[in-house]
């Protein structure tokens, strides 16, 4: 009888250890933002891209570089809510800027991975082989502010994110009409691509 009320005893203990709740974790949470770079259309790491934080005061670096990986880090401490902080991503000669303030969204740890897109260069040969006169002219649409005039016969640069399609639009006004074109090309990060257009 003894060993039967001890069982009893045990199995009652058990049933109401495993009806008590798991302890809420309420924080306070360790500030963690990280993340990777890499390079829009080829995945590769991006090193030496600088990220600045912002957002409260917190101990540690304003602004980091990413390693060969890609990698950057934020230990900020303690922090009663790290969604207040957010970062930014700066591209440099090689690399376009991305600033859009990347929030974190957890109240501790963060991963905010970022794609940049590579500079590449277009080469442009520009040459009206038609019928022209003075008032004839050619100009580039969205973000290029070229316009040229009369006779042309002459070769531009411009850089372009790259490693994309891209839909380059300009407009053709001859005899006093105009036209719209555009002509789809794929620059290459950090190299140049020719094009020509004889309007």
């Amino acid at each position: 009888m003894k060993v039967l009320q001890s069982t009893c005893l045990i199995f009652t203990g058990l049933l109401l250890w495993s009806c008590q709740k798991e302890p809420e974790d309420k924080g306070p949470y360790p500030t963690v933002i990280e993340g990777y770079m890499t390079e829009r259309g080829t995945g590769n790491p991006i090193e030496g891209i600088q990220i600045d934080l912002f957002g409260p005061a917190a101990p540690g670096p304003r602004e980091v570089l990413t390693d060969a990986e890609g990698f950057y880090r934020f230990d900020l401490g303690m922090q009663e809510d790290s969604r207040k902080f957010y970062v930014d991503f700066y591209g440099n000669n090689r690399y376009y800027h991305w600033k859009d303030r990347h929030y974190a969204q957890n109240q501790g740890y963060n991963r905010i991975d970022g794609e940049i897109s590579a500079v590449g260069w277009l080469k442009l040969h520009l040459k009206n082989v038609n019928y022209w006169n003075r008032d004839d002219n050619i100009s580039f649409l969205h973000g290029y502010n070229h316009s040229y005039y009369g006779l042309v016969d002459k070769e531009i640069l411009l850089d372009i994110p790259a490693n994309q399609e891209r839909i380059f639009e300009y407009q053709v006004t001859r005899k006093g009409e105009t036209a719209f074109l555009q002509d789809t090309l794929y620059p290459i990060g950090h190299d140049t691509v020719s094009h020509a257009i004889f309007y």
